[in-house]
């Protein structure tokens, strides 16, 4: 499955198909945090990202 965080306008978390997925606000920022770090940091040993593009 597929997950898209949206950082501009409402801070959420959506599915591949637009459905949103419910978590705490400060959970979104933590998320949006960690993706922002330079790779090597938080990417590799974080089982959120394993496999992930780019």
């Amino acid at each position: 499955m597929t997950f898209v965080l949206e950082t501009f306008g409402k801070l959420r978390l959506a599915g591949g198909n637009g459905s949103v997925i419910a978590l705490p606000g400060k959970g979104l920022l933590l998320l949006a945090y960690l993706l922002s770090l330079d790779e090597g940091s938080a990417h590799s040993g974080c089982p959120l990202f394993v496999g992930r593009d780019g």
